[in-house]
């Protein structure tokens, strides 16, 4: 079985919340982290400890299964050695491949996108893309830092496998798609299942897919000029409407207030016919109701829950309620 976390807006939805929730409840065989640095994914530690990831997964504090970089991921190697050295501090003691094809950010990467490039995040992962694409990118195999990590015949025997238990977690949403309809303000992949599926290595037909779908409340993207947003709000606003509980939120790399809009059914349906998941986790309930963490689903929540359900034209199976913990929509109980 292979679970692909994916997330179904312009990314931010929880999907650090899902990973580290799914590496509590699921034996797993390998974690790999696709994508690149230009996103953190958030979770909450064994002792509530807030984490932001870049570059691995958020599986580290609760499992010790293998974590896996592709040789699709983009890497910054000064945030990815920061990484690995905390997780081993945290505890982490399973083994981290890294494939030594992964493409390498330079500095030119970023003053390039820094030139060129409206509504970006700045990292350099697409310019570094572009020059794998051309056959001009460093390679990570050339840093002597990440030798010990190149491993890649082990992920091949786990992935070939198909008794294993295989987690991808997806980086950015599929709102960001290159070749979807907010093109040029996207990311420089496309955010899909199949991508995901390419992305992370994985041979054809081997494996019992589950894609699953993590969307938010309120959809955000990040500052600046980055596209259009469904119905534009701002954090007063929600505030005003909803309690002072909900924060101004901060992208993890630029650090700068992210623009963030009211629930948008289209474009969630829209996610939901291509990704086609087996679940969707809702996130950032605790927005609309912050006595939910608490209480659990009332029946104003379910309810409101009814209403979104509606708007999706299917059920939502997970709510999400802050950085470690997630309610089965069903049992009306918490999953630990």
């Amino acid at each position: 079985m292979i679970r692909v976390v994916i997330g179904g807006q312009f990314g931010s939805e929880g999907k650090g919340s899902v990973t580290s929730w799914l590496a509590r409840r699921c034996k797993l065989d390998l974690v790999i982290r696709i994508g690149s640095p230009n996103a953190g994914h958030t979770f909450e530690g064994p002792d509530g400890t807030i984490f932001k990831m870049r570059q691995l997964p958020c599986s580290w504090a609760f499992s010790n299964a293998p974590i896996c970089i592709p040789a699709s991921a983009i890497v910054d190697t000064e945030v990815l050695l920061a990484e690995l050295e905390m997780i081993r501090k945290g505890g982490y003691s399973g083994e981290v491949c890294i494939s030594p094809l992964a493409a390498v950010i330079e500095d030119g990467h970023r003053m390039r996108e820094d030139a060129i490039l409206t509504g970006t995040v700045g990292t350099g992962t697409g310019a570094a893309r572009a020059a794998k694409c051309l056959r001009q990118a460093k390679l990570i195999s050339e840093f002597p830092d990440f030798v010990q990590y190149a491993k890649q015949d082990y992920v091949e025997d786990v992935l070939a496998s198909p008794d294993s238990s295989i987690l991808i977690e997806t980086t950015q949403g599929f709102g960001l798609s290159l070749d979807g309809r907010y093109y040029p303000h996207c990311t420089s992949t496309n955010v899909d299942v199949y991508r995901a599926l390419s992305d992370a290595g994985v041979p054809h037909g081997l494996h019992d897919i589950q894609a699953l779908l993590v969307l938010r409340t309120f959809p955000i993207r990040i500052a600046g000029n980055s596209g259009p947003l469904f119905e534009e709000t701002s954090w007063p606003r929600l505030r005003h409407l909803y309690g002072n509980h909900i924060p101004n939120e901060q992208s993890t790399v630029t650090q700068r207030t992210r623009r963030v809009g009211n629930w948008d059914s289209g474009a969630a349906r829209s996610a939901i016919r291509y990704i086609n998941p087996a679940q969707i986790f809702l996130t950032f309930v605790d927005y609309v109701f912050p006595d939910i963490v608490v209480g659990g689903i009332d029946v104003h929540v379910d309810a409101w829950l009814r209403f979104i359900e509606a708007s999706l034209e299917r059920s939502i199976d997970w709510v999400g309620v802050g950085p470690g913990r997630i309610i089965d929509r069903k049992a009306l109980s918490e999953q630990t």
